[in-house]
């Protein structure tokens, strides 16, 4: 069959050939479906890929650039597709019409008004006459951008009266936020700055009372969390800095009591781990003595 099936199929182009490769294979195994029916699919396949090609071929570029590529693969893969040439060009014609409408329009609008519509809601608009999902017409899309460009003017406006700190504060995702949908409100905005501010402010009075030992008990990551993080209090902070200066001092006296053989034992990684945290963790069990450790508890790497 290998051999009938070679010499019946050599008069067949590489590229059709290659599209019943599957049924070729399943013929050589189990002898079906005929080599008579594999010539005809793929001379099918033959003559829908001359038909598309000499289709596209007269269209102009702009609609032949919007012809939905799945589709003309759908369209060539089966005979028996719903899928008809004709409904795929009109496809690609109604989004090119669409395209240069919106075009159009947007020729009427200042650059800066355009930039506020995103790539995706163009695309959106294009496809939406062949994608009941999305319901958006030319005229939604430039109050859209209009309405954009206005609360960007408004925000600029606002912006001036904020200091440079408090701008500072507000990030460009919020920003971003604010102009493509209203929320937060610029109000909303200004105010948590402000109150970053104030925290900041308040984090920083508290920490210069400490001596730098105990500063730097901290992470950048829990003094910013004090800053943004309205249920974590300054006060907390320095609790947090001092409790663990005192834990580092009891390790230190602790240590000043063993001898050299028994402090090589305790691994760094679990005294820092118990000045950090006042507790370590061994195999499920929660470590709260600083004895239990010194007394032969080791953690794992």
């Amino acid at each position: 069959r290998k051999q009938t099936a070679k010499k019946q199929l050599a008069t067949l182009n590489p590229i059709f050939l290659s599209y019943v490769k599957d049924l070729v294979d399943k013929y050589i195994k189990v002898g079906n479906p005929s080599l008579k029916f594999i010539l005809c699919q793929a001379h099918k396949y033959e003559a829908r890929t001359l038909l598309v090609g000499q289709t596209l071929y007269k269209l102009k570029p702009s609609i032949r650039s919007r012809v939905n590529v799945d589709k003309i693969c759908a369209f060539l893969e089966s005979s028996e597709s719903k899928l008809t040439l004709a409904s795929i060009i009109e496809e690609a014609t109604q989004r090119d019409e669409r395209a240069k409408s919106l075009e159009m329009r947007f020729k009427g609008l200042a650059k800066t008004v355009r930039s506020r519509i995103t790539k995706k809601e163009v695309k959106d608009f294009i496809d939406s006459c062949s994608n009941i999902d999305i319901d958006i017409d030319i005229d939604t899309l430039t109050e859209l951008a209009l309405k954009r460009e206005s609360r960007a003017k408004r925000l600029e406006m606002r912006f001036k009266l904020l200091s440079k700190g408090v701008k500072s504060r507000i990030s460009k995702n919020r920003i971003k936020a604010f102009i493509m949908t209203g929320y937060p409100s610029i109000a909303t905005m200004a105010e948590e700055a402000l109150e970053s501010e104030r925290r900041e402010s308040e984090v920083k009075e508290k920490l210069a009372t400490l001596s730098g030992n105990v500063r730097n008990h901290l992470t950048q990551q829990e003094i910013d969390e004090a800053i943004v993080n309205n249920s974590f209090d300054s006060s907390e902070l320095v609790k947090m800095a001092v409790s663990r200066e005192d834990r580092a001092i009891h390790v230190k006296n602790k240590l000043f009591t063993l001898t050299e053989t028994i402090r090589c034992r305790i691994r760094k990684q679990t005294l820092d781990m118990f000045i950090r945290y006042g507790a370590v963790v061994s195999q499920g069990e929660l470590i709260t003595s600083l004895d239990s450790i010194c007394s032969g508890f080791r953690l794992p790497h």
